[in-house]
């Protein structure tokens, strides 16, 4: 367990044997190879790692999918300080859980009219995090607007962009140019807004679902490239249903 390198094969060993077990293929990857760490594995020291570096990945990926595994850890995982850091981890994150109201937010449309996560209530909201100068954020731009087309007889949802970019006229010309859809808004201190913070936002792009009533549907949601993905995420949404 000293060798790094057995660190790094541990966690792709378990999702190599998680992914070609088709049993409960109906729950989350994550949750599998959770609950396969104590039927793979026997050692003592190995599962404890497996559980927490498991549910470190988990807790940056999907929130949710660590709501559903974090009782289980508190049980099973018999190392005090890795116990200790992924609660302290899910306390930052569990704000973020499905149903959680979600955090507010107020900015810019390029016209200077301001939007609020207040103002889209009653719809369910699709929200881009995303600059200008990130190369795959401009790469989910074509998939976005094909993600738009797909739901353009859908009236009850909304497709926000929220630009973090520092250059407020770069972030104009952009939308201008590119003559983008959607609400387009612009966070007003780039890395400091308080959407990065509140949201725990690492990287970009990043995607936000929220439902009719508020709250946070998904945290981490799929990108607009994984197609079958983010429109059954979005139908899932719109029926209120998980």
């Amino acid at each position: 367990m000293m060798i790094p390198s057995y660190q790094n094969f541990l966690p792709v060993y378990l999702e190599f044997k998680t992914s070609t077990d088709t049993a409960h293929s109906e729950l989350p990857l994550s949750v599998r190879k959770f609950n396969n760490i104590s039927k793979k594995f026997q050692d003592g020291k190995v599962k404890e790692y497996l559980y927490y570096h498991l549910m470190k990945e988990t807790l940056e990926l999907s929130v949710n999918d660590a709501a559903l595994c974090i009782d289980d850890f508190q049980k099973l995982e018999t190392n005090v300080e890795f116990r200790n850091e992924i609660n302290a981890l899910y306390d930052q994150w569990k704000h973020l859980i499905k149903g959680k109201p979600a955090p507010s937010w107020e900015y810019l449309t390029p016209a200077g009219k301001n939007v609020s996560v207040d103002n889209l209530r009653g719809k369910v909201v699709y929200i881009d995090i995303w600059a200008t100068w990130c190369g795959p954020c401009l790469r989910e731009l074509p998939a976005l607007e094909e993600l738009q087309k797909s739901f353009a007889a859908q009236k009850d949802i909304e497709f926000v962009s929220i630009s973090i970019d520092q250059d407020k006229n770069a972030w104009k010309t952009m939308v201008n140019q590119k003559k983008m859809k959607g609400i387009q808004l612009v966070a007003d201190n780039a890395w400091s807004s308080k959407i990065v913070s509140d949201y725990k936002i690492n990287g970009i792009p990043r995607f936000i679902i929220l439902d009719k009533n508020g709250n946070i549907f998904n945290a981490n949601a799929p990108r607009p490239s994984s197609k079958k993905e983010i429109e059954i995420e979005l139908e899932n949404a719109l029926k209120g249903s998980s």
